[in-house]
């Protein structure tokens, strides 16, 4: 099912390409519910997965998704114009550049066509969002998520809240995860763990960043002998190692650290013999949950006229020891 839709878009790349007008343009015949999907990067493999997800959540109604690529706005909106002649009546859009939205959302209302933003927020030319459904990952349920998972840690094991402190690393200094720390942060500082124990590692380069906590660790458990227990936030997949191997080196017990990651696709969690025992939790980030949902709820819109929620959101999945098996049987990234 899934090949006619990139015979769609053969044939409306044909047609671009010809220069010919539409009303040259054969209309397909109606039948029944048709959907598109539009992104800007079909090689990529987030998107990838994600069109892959879309394609199966919809595959329950016996839809088809034709699964198109528009790289830049002229074409972007080139194809929102012949997406009516081939029976379209709703699109998921993963934008090349956000601020098109304006544009987008007039010619879709025009074309009656019902629409759905993936991954990014559509605008308008002053970086304003816009009213549209937004699907895609929720930074800060994923930032909550994995601090209430370590924070769930520290109280099975009955730690004292005065002696415990946390470390917060961050090697990539986006909006992302400025979000996933922030939404920590609030965790932390509700569970009654004060800000003047939590200490920042950030950097833009991941070497820099190991020496950055090399150097802090050392001095920060030097300088708070009272603080015996750990907690380790990392808002990334790899930063929390160093710290790791950093606290190991300042004589703290790994018995003494509670750490999380958080570990975005394609890379998966790894929980194997070498990973150390205090990375107690991963925060999985995918495109699969919202993915699914975006094409379900875009469905039911155009069938039932069932208007979806303002916001899909992801918050990710928690991975530990025990679900670590179940997950890689359910999610393997693409070749």
């Amino acid at each position: 099912m899934r090949a006619y839709g990139f015979i769609l878009f053969a044939l409306l790349c044909a047609v671009l390409a010809s220069g010919c007008s539409r009303s040259e343009i054969p209309a397909v015949e109606e039948q029944g519910v048709r959907l598109a999907f539009i992104v800007s990067d079909a090689s990529d493999p987030w998107t990838r997965e994600e069109l892959v997800v879309a394609a199966d959540s919809l595959e329950r109604f016996e839809i088809d998704l034709f699964e198109i690529v528009a790289s830049d706005d002229e074409r972007l909106l080139e194809i929102i114009d012949l997406l009516p002649r081939r029976g379209v009546q709703g699109l998921l859009l993963c934008a090349p550049h956000p601020s098109i939205g304006s544009a987008v959302v007039a010619k879709a209302a025009a074309r009656g066509i019902k629409l759905i933003t993936v991954d990014t927020r559509l605008t308008d030319i002053d970086s304003e969002p816009l009213p549209v459904p937004f699907a895609g990952v929720s930074q800060s349920g994923a930032g909550r998520l994995l601090a209430d998972s370590l924070l769930a840690q520290m109280s099975a094991r009955n730690w004292p809240p005065d002696q415990v402190g946390i470390l917060i690393l961050d090697s990539q200094s986006s909006p992302e995860a400025e979000e996933r720390i922030g939404a920590a942060t609030k965790a932390f500082t509700d569970a009654l763990l004060p800000i003047s124990r939590t200490f920042l590692i950030a950097s833009t380069d991941p070497d820099s960043l190991r020496d950055a906590v090399v150097s802090t660790v050392a001095s920060t458990v030097a300088a708070n002998p009272s603080l015996t227990k750990w907690l380790v936030f990392s808002a990334d997949a790899d930063s929390a190692f160093p710290a790791l191997s950093a606290l190991q080196d300042a004589s703290v017990d790994s018995s003494s650290v509670i750490a999380g990651n958080v570990v975005v696709f394609p890379a998966l969690p790894v929980f194997d013999s070498s990973t150390p025992d205090s990375l107690v939790a991963s925060c999985f980030i995918s495109p699969n949950r919202h993915g699914f949902l975006a094409a379900e709820h875009l469905y039911k819109w155009v069938k039932d006229s069932s208007a979806p929620p303002a916001e899909i959101l992801s918050p990710g999945l928690i991975v530990t020891r025990d679900n670590f098996d179940e997950l890689l049987n359910r999610i393997t990234p693409l070749p």
